[in-house]
Formats: structure tokens, C-alpha cells, sequence
């Protein structure tokens, strides 16, 4: 199959496993080749985001974490390493500086996620998670990371498509270039490696589903609704 509009044209749209009334969660997969590729969208009208920093990124206590018990969805982000470390920021604590280098997910309460290409400079302030990420394509062009062949592991990536859904896709290969090409095709047009320098195998946590995230040693992406209930929800165990 081809690229492109034709390799986004190969994902069958169904509702997520799992999927919480709460959640407009839909999960598209495909095959490209022997390779498959799934693709979560997350309408993100009624959702807000936020990020967990894990212990290899925030080494010590934290001051204030998000709740886990009312995340809809969890997704792996990889921590820093000793040759890769993106910038992260929760509220005015700086964890690991920022760098131009890298895209950056900005995260603002009662704001939609935006994210911003490398070389526009955000500050941490108070209010404001900033988590940076490597970039597989830029103004719809693969980078050169993106056509790198590496080793076989689960890989990850994320964009927000024009109507402004989050994208966050899935494949097990020792490249990233098929999963871009789908996700350019889905309408994004910057998209980044969910892997700040550890190359942890891909993940994501569904409530109802699998069982409740917790602080682990990879920083995580967490979606919740925006205005949070009082109760939890049911995680499998």
C-alpha cells in the first residue's frame, strides 16, 4: 500500500477497548505490509491533559501529582537518558531545562494541549507543564530521525490532526517512518517520538480495562475529563 492519504485511508475506526462513556476515544489499526499500526484519537472538547513526572525524570518527591484513579487514559512518555535529555517543567520546577532543539508539549489548565516546534522558546511558569520530545515530522516532512533504522522495539508517536484530536500512534518495528506517514496522512503536520531518550516499549493504560497507573520510573501522559468527578473509576486488577 502507499503512503500518505492511502496509508491513513488503511486504519478501521472503532471505538476504543474499554472506552468509558466519558471518553471519545476511538482506536483506528491497519496493516502496512507485515507491519501494524494503531492509532488512538482522542476528542479532546470534554478531555484535559496532564503529565506525570516518573522517578528517572523527577528524582525525589513531588510537591503536587495528578490523581490516578481518575485517568481515563494513560500513555508512556520514556524518560531521560544519559545521551537524550528533553526538557521537562511542571508549574515553575524545572526538572530538566528546556531546549530549543526540541518540540514541547505545553499543557495549561482550561487550554487546549498545543504543541510547539523546536526553536520557539517557552518558559516554565506557574500553571504550565511543559514536556519536550524529539521530532519524527516537521511542516509535514519526515525528520531524519523519523527514517533512522534502529532496533526492533514497540515505538510511539504524537500529533494533534487539523480538527484538533490528539493522535497517538503505535507500531512494533525497528523504525518509526511507517507510523508517521500515517499519522501525516490523519492531517498532522508536527509530530513527535513518545520517547524522551529511555526507548521504552510503547504503552498505554485504558480504564476499565487494564489496571490503574502508577508512579513509574517513565513519565506518563495522562487524560482526564475536565471537570473531574468525585468518584473513581473501575481499573481492572
Amino acid at each position: 500500500p502507499t503512503m500518505g492519504e492511502g496509508a491513513h485511508a488503511l486504519l478501521a475506526w472503532q471505538p476504543a477497548p474499554g472506552k468509558h462513556p466519558d471518553v471519545p476515544d476511538a482506536l483506528g489499526s491497519g496493516q502496512m505490509g507485515h507491519v501494524t499500526i494503531e492509532v488512538d484519537r482522542v476528542a479532546l472538547d470534554a478531555i484535559r491533559l496532564d503529565v506525570l513526572p516518573g522517578t528517572e525524570d523527577a528524582r525525589g518527591d513531588l510537591t503536587t501529582s495528578p490523581p490516578l484513579d481518575t485517568a481515563l487514559l494513560a500513555f508512556g512518555l520514556g524518560h531521560r537518558s544519559q545521551g537524550n535529555r528533553p526538557g521537562l517543567a511542571v508549574n515553575e520546577q524545572s526538572w530538566v531545562p528546556t531546549k530549543r532543539t526540541e518540540a514541547t508539549l505545553v499543557l495549561e489548565a482550561d487550554k487546549r494541549p498545543v504543541l510547539v516546534a523546536p526553536g520557539i522558546p517557552v518558559e516554565p511558569r506557574a500553571g504550565l507543564s511543559l514536556v519536550q520530545f524529539p521530532v519524527l515530522a516537521r511542516d509535514g516532512e519526515l525528520t531524519e530521525l523519523a527514517r533512522q533504522i534502529g532496533d526492533h522495539r514497540k515505538r510511539a508517536a504524537l500529533c494533534f490532526d487539523a480538527a484538533g484530536h490528539l493522535l497517538v500512534g503505535r507500531l512494533d518495528l525497528d523504525t518509526s517512518a511507517p507510523l508517521v506517514e500515517v499519522l501525516l496522512g490523519a492531517g498532522c503536520q508536527l509530530v513527535i517520538a513518545l520517547d524522551r531518550g529511555s526507548h521504552h516499549p510503547a504503552f498505554v493504560a485504558r480504564s476499565g480495562v487494564d489496571a490503574a497507573p502508577t508512579r513509574l520510573d517513565q513519565s506518563l501522559l495522562l487524560a482526564y475529563r475536565r471537570e473531574l468527578p468525585t468518584r473513581g473509576y473501575h481499573w481492572q486488577p
